[in-house]
């Protein structure tokens, strides 16, 4: 759920510094290992990937529509000193090629999962994941879940409003943001920048899938197990749904709060004064999280 311009800043890479190389524990034995930045075929198609941090537990993150891995810079440096971080651009997005359509959560977790078998971090991560990268973490989770230590999901989507049970006055202008990502994709191929009309495509897919194919493949999704799981919600309501504000945001945290009990050991947070940018207004209560889920997995 995309506010204001933020889009058009967002879709610029700029570097950042990494700490540590992010490589297999046991073959890890010097401190000053280098950065890992690669770029991964994961099917005819390469997607890039950054890692921070050289000892601990394997972290993986996943953003929300339009943001690049950069939307976490708030949370890296702490996480990373006692922690194997990885973060990663979806195809299609920052340095990412673009991958085969239609973007659903299961083709891009089945991306993920290749390329997490391939950069060799680790066998079992602590999966984080922020709106439509929660629901691509939770899809991840219930087809590998195996591979899942645990599982941080901040503010995802409600499925019942994206599956079309609920608030559906409100999906109009959902609709309405997807058509304007399809024009601005259509604009910027006609203007020759190629790149950019890869990534509006990519997340003007997204968005389609997301109440259609993506809402389904969520709805399966009935029993986690035990998988370590905390949902975390966000209590302020977003000023862009007017009148039914308030009541679409409680209705929301209710979703989450129902979302924690898919695992015998799930939990759910409110950061009351955050908006749905929780990662942003409240990023102590991400690392809190996932201090905790690595403390139970333990």
């Amino acid at each position: 759920f995309v506010r204001g311009n933020g889009v058009y800043t967002l879709v610029l890479l700029v570097p950042f510094a990494v700490l540590g190389g992010c490589a297999p524990e046991a073959d890890n034995e010097q401190d000053d290992a280098a950065p890992v930045d690669r770029l991964i075929d994961v099917g005819g198609h390469r997607l890039h990937y950054r890692c921070l941090g050289d000892t601990g537990p394997v972290v993986v993150l996943d953003t929300g529509v339009t943001e690049t891995y950069r939307t976490w810079e708030s949370i890296l440096d702490d996480m990373s000193r006692d922690k194997r971080v990885l973060v990663y651009d979806r195809a299609g997005y920052g340095d990412s090629e673009m991958g085969p359509f239609p973007r659903t959560a299961q083709q891009v977790a089945s991306e993920l999962h290749s390329l997490l078998g391939q950069a060799e971090v680790g066998d079992r991560f602590l999966l984080v994941g922020h709106s439509l990268g929660a629901a691509h973490m939770l899809v991840f989770a219930a087809t590998w879940p195996e591979q899942v230590s645990g599982l941080v999901l901040i503010d995802p989507p409600p499925l019942a409003f994206i599956a079309g049970r609920q608030f559906t006055d409100l999906l109009p202008m959902f609709h309405q943001q997807t058509s304007a990502f399809g024009q601005l994709a259509q604009e910027h191929r006609q203007a020759g920048r190629n790149d950019q009309a890869d990534f509006f495509e990519t997340v003007a897919s997204e968005s389609e899938t997301l109440v259609a194919i993506t809402a389904e493949q969520l709805d399966h999704i009935t029993d986690l197990g035990d998988i370590p799981l905390i949902v975390i919600g966000a209590g302020r309501p977003n000023p862009a749904f007017g009148d039914a504000a308030q009541a679409f945001q409680d209705f929301w945290i209710e979703s989450n709060r129902q979302l924690a009990t898919l695992s015998t050991r799930g939990r759910f947070v409110l950061a009351p004064e955050a908006s749905h940018h929780v990662h942003r207004d409240a990023p102590e209560v991400i690392r809190a999280a996932v201090d905790e889920i690595v403390t139970v997995a333990e």
